[in-house]
């Protein structure tokens, strides 16, 4: 039997399970300077670990980029999102995507999008099952696109943030309409399974697509294709996304999350869906925040972490209990060591000071990366290249 850390949720919020989930990072400001090309060791040809630069995690794969610019997948394969010219239906191990470089790459669900330095983006794997997109066998260029900064990928659709605060986002293999076609200036975009958010240089947050379970941020009807205010929600500096929820800080530091929360994902020590932005009163002093699959962490002043959510497969690195509703202290001793966080569809990487990786939690797949499938582990492992 499962346990967990709060009183059983009421049987009308049962859980639903949800079959993919993404993490998008906190948006940092654009650096200019490292885009710059440099003349640095080749870790395929020397078969050494290569020193990782960014890291993004979606569904059941992992992607990362190293300071040569080349971009790494392992994991799920079955639509070709981690090794587009296989047919594996999973990579237990790091594997270099031949015939891309970049400076970021964005894992979404079922695919992965890749921006290089100049703006170009170059994306693989199949999306949605019930649209287009360039068939597995190799890396296919966005037409049109040669601005982007930033790129969020989710189930049928996927969004780059683009020069100047604008908008384009995209289904299958060619551009679809700007959905955020009357926003003021997008300094960030995040993500979720079925919707899509941006954050704007007015701390305000929009939303588009799916919002049954609040994944919008507000209360919308059925079918409502258009645009909508994060209610609750002023003067947010960061957001991040996973599956069917999504959080935000303010320049207070505070936490405000909305959508599903079955597992108690929104921070908020209950189980109840949220149609608004809602502040946490157990995670405080927060500076970074990062929402993945069914799970948040949130890292505060002194750099320590904590986490709620879905916890299975120990992807909250937590060997005790199967769901953490009540936000709780997590990775102590290695904690402080971690740059940045990406969560998924039961598990969580890591990309350390140091420039190395670990994973955790399920191995299905491959995710943890160590050349094995099958399994999980509370354990931090460091992927076999």
């Amino acid at each position: 039997m499962s346990r967990r850390s709060s009183p059983l949720r009421p049987a009308a919020l049962g859980w639903v399970a949800a079959l993919v989930a993404c993490a998008q990072l906190p948006v940092r400001p654009h650096d200019a300077s490292a885009d710059a090309p440099t003349a640095l060791v080749d870790s395929a040809e020397c078969g050494c670990a290569p020193r990782v630069v960014q890291l993004s995690a979606a569904g059941r794969h992992v992607c990362v980029v190293d300071e040569a610019h080349a971009v790494w997948c392992w994991g799920a394969n079955v639509r070709g999102e981690s090794a587009p010219d296989l047919s594996d239906s999973a990579i237990a191990r790091p594997r270099r995507v031949e015939g891309v470089t970049a400076v970021a790459v964005s894992a979404g669900w079922g695919r992965t999008c890749a921006r290089r330095a100049e703006g170009i983006v170059q994306c693989w794997g199949l999306g949605d099952a019930t649209e287009g997109g360039p068939a597995p066998g190799g890396p296919t260029m966005v037409p049109g696109l040669v601005d982007a900064r930033h790129v969020a990928v989710g189930a049928g659709l996927a969004c780059a943030l683009r020069e100047r605060g604008a908008v384009t986002c995209w289904a299958g293999s060619g551009p679809a309409a700007d959905p955020f076609p009357s926003l003021p200036s997008v300094r960030g975009i995040g993500a979720l399974r079925d919707a899509i958010c941006a954050l704007r240089d007015d701390g305000r947050v929009s939303c588009f697509g799916r919002g049954e379970r609040g994944q919008r941020g507000a209360v919308v009807a059925a079918g409502d294709r258009g645009v909508n205010e994060v209610d609750g929600l002023t003067g947010a500096t960061a957001l991040s996304a996973g599956t069917e929820h999504a959080c935000a800080l303010d320049g207070a530091a505070v936490l405000w999350c909305w959508g599903a929360n079955g597992s108690g994902q929104l921070m908020l020590g209950n189980v109840a869906d949220a149609f608004r932005a809602t502040r946490s009163d157990f995670a405080r002093d927060v500076t970074v925040v990062s929402a993945g699959g069914d799970t948040t962490f949130a890292r505060g002043r002194d750099g320590s972490w904590v986490a709620a959510g879905r916890n299975d497969h120990r992807q909250l690195q937590l060997g005790d209990v199967d769901e953490q509703v009540i936000p709780r202290a997590t990775m102590a001793g290695h904690g402080a060591d971690v740059d940045t966080l990406s969560a998924a569809m039961g598990f969580t990487c890591a990309l350390l000071r140091d420039r190395s990786v670990r994973c955790w939690g399920s191995n299905a797949y491959g995710a943890l990366g160590n050349g094995a499938l099958g399994g999980s582990s509370a354990t931090p492992v460091t992927p076999t290249w």
